[in-house]
């Protein structure tokens, strides 16, 4: 956050700014993604996940809503890259980052909290399939890395307990009312319906996916299908790295204190994105090798040329066509409508909000319109002019396009005020009314 900040004390507060700020993280994103299974696999792998990442609809979505959420895959990738690097190198200073950065996910969302236990679990699984002895010094080692992290998370927890017990964070954990039995078996339809998310029915919230459309695209999931067959056919080297935070990530998600509407879920999820994207690309890189054995080498190309292009094209007709028109008012935005419009007028002439709050899902928001203004010094104000003062004040009045009474209530007080309609993509966004 602190990073965040210098970007606006730079280039000032702006939708704009927002938007940049967002796309830079998701960017950053792509490249710990890209290292991490460079490691893991190959370069070749690593530039088709990284390509497949890129241009899939769901981190396209959270790419642009510059929700922390686009932190926790970026997180997820980092610390893994470590963690494979330092089995690969045996050394402290990879250890320690590795560490270090999955205590980072104690910080940054809820969804990641389980990260310093999975790479514990990591840990124990190395030492299993290497035959090393837990002795002392290395046990030492790991619990002085971690000690840090846990104390200044432990810190946090008590400095605000009852967020983690009865507030936000503590009903997200716990059901208390629930039976036992109950909670089994939403457990149970949860884990169901979180495995199928991919395939069959994904997130509902409009706002984030295509509302219940799977987050992968019909071929994305039929090549996840023949990577992950693959990856557990032949390439066993680091198979349990990659399964043990696959399966245990999604447990945010799946608990049973959720409401059912909000499983699955696309955002609590996102950490396993550099996983799925992994297998998608070993199913794509095995059908095209296999091309290329059956039919030739030029064959291959073009099987990866029709593929990719196929995946793209489908992942961004959802982005840019099906996603658009489910949103509120058909994704315009009646805040930055209002804002430009009230940029065109003297900067010395006050705005009075008649009202808001009349489009879809409750825009425009004062917030909404002042943000969007490229200059912020102008006066906004929540109401309407008062019929008191002289009917040659210059103003201009913001109101509810349905609501025609208001504006002949304003034309009584002032009679030579002009007014406005107007419609963006045969919608009517809002009404205005300038007195000068």
């Amino acid at each position: 956050m602190s990073l965040i900040s210098h970007f606006f004390a730079s280039f000032g507060v702006s939708f704009l700014i927002y938007k940049l700020i967002s796309v830079s993280v998701a960017t950053f994103g792509l490249i710990a993604i890209y290292y991490f299974i460079k490691e893991v696999a190959n370069k070749r792998v690593a530039l088709l996940t990284t390509f497949l990442s890129a241009l899939s609809f769901w981190y396209l979505v959270w790419a642009r809503l510059g929700n922390y959420n686009i932190l926790t895959p970026i997180i997820t990738a980092l610390m893994m890259y470590f963690f494979i690097t330092y089995i690969k190198k045996q050394t402290i200073k990879w250890l320690t980052l590795s560490i270090f950065t999955s205590c980072l996910g104690l910080f940054t969302y809820a969804g990641i909290f389980l990260l310093p236990f999975i790479l514990l679990a990591l840990l124990l699984v190395e030492m299993v399939i290497r035959k090393k002895a837990l002795n002392g010094k290395r046990l030492i080692a790991i619990i002085f890395l971690f000690l840090p992290g846990f104390l200044l998370f432990s810190f946090l927890v008590f400095h605000d307990l009852n967020n983690f017990t009865n507030g936000y964070i503590g009903t997200k954990l716990f059901d208390s009312e629930a039976s036992t039995n109950e909670i089994v078996s939403r457990i149970l339809v949860n884990v169901g319906r979180t495995i199928t998310m991919l395939h069959v029915e994904g997130d509902i919230v409009f706002r984030w996916n295509i509302s219940k459309a799977p987050l992968l695209d019909w071929l994305s999931g039929i090549f996840f299908i023949i990577g992950f067959i693959y990856c557990i056919i032949k390439e066993k080297k680091f198979l349990p790295y990659l399964l043990i935070p696959l399966l245990l990530l999604p447990i945010p998600s799946i608990l049973p204190s959720h409401p059912p509407v909000e499983i699955p879920s696309s955002s609590r999820t996102m950490p396993i994105i550099p996983f799925v994207f992994l297998f998608v690309a070993y199913g794509v890189d095995y059908f095209i090798r296999f091309i290329k054995e059956r039919l030739g080498t030029m064959w291959g190309w073009v099987a990866l040329a029709v593929s990719l292009l196929l995946i793209s094209f489908l992942n961004l007709y959802n982005y840019f066509v099906l996603y658009p028109k489910q949103l509120p008012n058909k994704n315009v935005s009646f805040g930055r409508e209002i804002a430009e419009y009230i940029d065109t007028q003297p900067i010395s002439t006050p705005v009075y909000l008649a009202s808001l709050g009349w489009g879809e899902w409750g825009q425009p928001s004062s917030d909404s319109i002042y943000y969007s203004l490229k200059n912020k010094k102008r006066i906004l104000v929540n109401g309407l002019p008062s019929c008191n003062e002289s009917s040659r004040q210059s103003f201009i009045v913001i109101l509810d396009p349905t609501n025609i009474g208001q504006v002949d209530a304003i034309k009584k007080c002032y009679p030579y005020a002009k007014a406005g309609s107007h419609e963006t993509l045969n919608q009517m966004v809002f009404r205005s009314l300038i007195n000068q």
